[in-house]
């Protein structure tokens, strides 16, 4: 089970075994928050953490299992946020950010492990803050229902909603 624990400066990455026990900070920087982990593969954890102890923007990390290294990944942009990672595929993660703009909130956005593209992905993107996505494990397609539309919204509350993204 991979974790974090305390908050702000003080947070950072554990892990332990699924009965609870042998829990362990594998990530663990003085003043530095290391947040939100999620595997990305059996040998890989992906994780945020902020820029450093001057810039506090979050960046989106490795920490590798096996070597017990942490990497921050090439596709983070210096002076916004990129967080919340999750594998898409063994190729491709989806994140936020807030590099689209000005106003502070995020969007949506997929990346490529191996050649560091980013997509935007305006389908999942609204006026609001996006923010936590999260791919499905399941090779179909899962509904999701719309508790708030918007007001100009076409789709009533309940309406069920595919989001798909298909990228080369």
């Amino acid at each position: 089970i991979v974790y974090w624990s305390e908050g702000a400066a003080n947070a950072d990455v554990w892990l332990m075994s699924a009965d609870g026990s042998n829990a362990n900070a594998i990530v663990s920087n003085v003043n530095i928050q290391d947040y939100y982990p999620i595997y990305r593969d059996a040998g890989n954890i992906l994780y945020t953490r902020w820029e450093s102890l001057s810039d506090l923007h979050d960046k989106i990390y490795n920490y590798n299992m096996g070597s017990g290294t942490s990497s921050r990944l090439a596709l983070n942009v210096v002076g916004v946020e990129d967080a919340d990672a999750s594998p898409a595929d063994p190729t491709k993660l989806v994140f936020s950010s807030t590099r689209s703009g000005g106003d502070g909130s995020y969007d949506i956005y997929m990346g490529r492990y191996d050649n560091n593209t980013v997509y935007n992905l305006p389908g999942a993107n609204s006026i609001h803050s996006d923010l936590g996505p999260c791919c499905s494990p399941y090779t179909y397609a899962r509904a999701i229902d719309l508790a708030s539309p918007l007001s100009n919204s076409n789709y009533p509350a309940g309406s069920s909603l595919l989001l798909t993204a298909n990228l080369a």
